[in-house]
């Protein structure tokens, strides 16, 4: 995104950036179906082998192609950087905490709950990292770029939507393995056309920014996105493909609009020179969503599913064969049932945190042009404002 930013101006940079988030998307067009037949045909650890010499080719292309650009002489905030490590690893592991134990849930046992000491050490290593911040010369994270209000909702609306994403990306592959009981080509092929409709919306995207304004662009692909995963929340236990297929490419199609609206917004709220921080925090929030989204939602769902398993009636010791067999049959169906309830929860879940996005996308980039902001010392606040 920083690197779009030095060589188209203001008024094309939200095509440019649909452009480069369509292409970035494009790999997760065929990323289902390539890592659904790796699986099929040589197992899940393949996946992470085959990835590392793409991986090398790609350093290599950046080295050669990417300009080196001008090189500041600046410090590395180590301090800064553990701290926001050791916090975001405790939050993880606290808002996770609640599905690790995989052992058998009595009917009458309480609702799971968070580790807070966890969540605690998360807290004072978010505080210590803040404090360090304001005073280390060469932050990791200029928190002064949070002063400015586009800056900080698009920082949130990366957030949410990333935690939006991964739900997607990890619950309709397993929905239709666990629930459908269809082999694993048809869970990348079901994932594949969310994935597929992603590029086609960040193209779209792009190119509304300059239109109708990067705010309402964002509204409008949350719209979008929200709407999908309600579909998806309405799934039956024996939903067809056509169903799936337009709820997908619903809620693909509006995950596609806000790609173009987060990165121009990031861009454009803040001085030429900080756009790759800028930039860089923006999608290192969105990471930071869908490890946290994936770690709370996920976590919730198991504890969830363990109850809801922990339901069925219990067989007697003195059952006989047939009443085994009658008993398992019931007991197959019942945990496919509980499953279904839990996605249905997931995908609910996911549709109201699209639809909280909402709130901070109304204060993305607006229609106008910014006024042109003189430089100002490195502990003011830019004076560009959106009109």
């Amino acid at each position: 995104m920083a690197i779009a930013s030095d060589f188209y101006g203001e008024q094309r940079r939200g095509l440019a950036l649909g452009i480069i988030g369509a292409v970035t998307e494009a790999g997760g067009v065929i990323g289902p179906l390539y890592g659904a037949l790796i699986v099929q045909q040589f197992g899940w650890q393949y996946i992470f082998y085959l990835n590392v010499p793409i991986v090398i080719v790609l350093m290599i292309v950046a080295w050669r192609l990417i300009p080196s650009g001008t090189r500041l002489h600046e410090g590395i905030d180590w301090i800064g950087a553990v701290l926001l490590g050791l916090a975001l690893t405790c939050l993880s592991l606290g808002l996770a905490q609640q599905g690790t134990d995989l052992g058998p849930t009595p009917a009458n046992a309480p609702a799971p709950q968070n580790n807070p000491i966890s969540i605690g050490l998360a807290i004072i290593f978010l505080i210590a990292f803040v404090l360090v911040e304001r005073k280390v010369r060469w932050p990791v994270v200029d928190l002064t770029l949070f002063k400015r209000l586009p800056f900080s909702a698009t920082s949130l609306v990366s957030l949410l939507v990333g935690a939006a994403l991964i739900i997607a990306m990890a619950d309709i592959p397993i929905f239709v393995d666990t629930v459908l009981q269809r082999p694993v080509l048809d869970s990348g092929l079901a994932l594949l056309r969310l994935t597929a409709m992603i590029p086609v919306g960040a193209l779209l995207g792009g190119w509304l920014c300059s239109r109708i304004s990067c705010r309402f662009t964002a509204v409008l692909g949350l719209l979008f996105t929200a709407t999908g995963f309600y579909l998806m929340s309405r799934w039956h236990i024996h939903v067809d493909w056509n169903q799936i297929t337009i709820s997908t490419v619903t809620a693909g199609f509006g995950f596609g609009l806000v790609i173009a609206p987060i990165g121009t917004t990031a861009i454009n709220a803040v001085r030429a020179r900080q756009a790759g921080m800028s930039s860089a925090i923006v999608t290192s929030l969105r990471m930071v969503g869908m490890m946290l989204g994936l770690a709370a939602l996920t976590s919730w769902a198991l504890a969830y599913f363990k109850q809801l398993v922990s339901t069925y009636p219990s067989l007697p010791l003195t059952a006989t064969t047939a009443q085994f067999a009658d008993w398992s049959k019931g007991y197959g169906a019942h945990i496919i049932q509980s499953a279904h309830t839990v996605y249905s929860a997931v995908f609910f879940a996911s549709m109201a945190l699209c639809l909280i996005a909402i709130v901070p996308a109304v204060f993305l980039w607006g229609r106008k042009a910014v006024v042109a902001e003189q430089e100002v010392p490195e502990t003011g606040i830019g004076t560009g404002v959106e009109t």
